[in-house]
């Protein structure tokens, strides 16, 4: 199986945020450690969650590792809606 090529988000410069950015970056790292695994579904999870939180940020750039977990599921919808949502 192919590693994914995950893009990696870095952002803003205040205490709180880089507090939170490095929760998400953690959350990044999980998802790409479940897909690694094939473990696609909890990927997902994972993923989503990172999603969110960089959307709080506003910050989209996670949605592409999304979009490729569901593809790996096969959810052609899901991609391309965490595509969309870019």
């Amino acid at each position: 199986m192919m590693s994914p090529s995950f893009a990696n988000s870095f952002g803003s410069s205040s205490v709180t945020s880089i507090v939170s950015q490095t929760q998400v970056q953690t959350l990044e790292q999980q998802g790409k450690a479940f897909y690694q695994a094939g473990r696609f579904t909890q990927a997902v999870t994972v993923l989503t969650q990172a999603v969110r939180s960089y959307q709080q940020q506003g910050n989209t750039i996670a949605l592409s590792n999304l979009a490729l977990t569901y593809h790996q599921l096969g959810d052609w919808t899901q991609a391309n809606e965490a595509i969309a949502d870019g």
